[in-house]
């Protein structure tokens, strides 16, 4: 009886560890990672070229244990916490649309911080290395503009891990 129970438990931890989803457990983990790029700004009356402001922070990746999924949390030095369900496709990952705060540099404006929709693709070069591409879009009201529709698409996040 005492070696049925065993055997049992054995094929128990067994099927458990199988049934992980390996795909991803190489990028689980802690990463450290910037974020740059520019994004175009139209007025009624012209649309000129913004960079953003860099950011920086601490990026943790999460195995779901689901369908290939990860949970990406980034944590920005100044205090803005992301968190966004990524899906694995294609060799990488999709990242669905979420709310970012960025910040536009060069609009005359008081505030320069604005909500846009954020999305894009997470790519893993070597065990190390994390690449997102992603595209900002929005409509945002600067102070001496009614509205302005903001667009980029070259904005790029390398996260290295820790």
């Amino acid at each position: 009886m005492k070696k049925t129970i065993s055997c049992v438990a054995f094929l128990a931890i067994i099927l458990m560890l199988s049934s992980c989803n390996k795909a991803v457990d190489p990028l689980v983990g802690d990463y450290s990672y910037k974020t740059s790029g520019s994004v175009s700004v139209q007025t009624a009356t012209d649309t000129t070229t913004h960079q953003l402001n860099e950011t920086y922070g601490q990026m943790n990746i999460i195995n779901l244990h689901s369908d290939d999924s990860i949970m990406i949390v980034m944590n920005e030095w100044e205090g803005k916490v992301y968190t966004v369900k990524c899906i694995a496709h294609e060799g990488g990952y999709v990242i669905p649309q979420y709310v970012k705060h960025v910040q536009i540099n060069g609009l005359s404006s008081i505030n320069n911080k604005y909500d846009v929709y954020a999305s894009g693709t997470a790519t893993i070069y070597g065990k190390n290395t994390i690449v997102i591409h992603e595209t900002y879009t929005g409509i945002i009201h600067p102070d001496f503009s009614d509205t302005a529709i903001v667009e980029g698409n070259n904005i790029l996040t390398i996260a290295q891990r820790n």
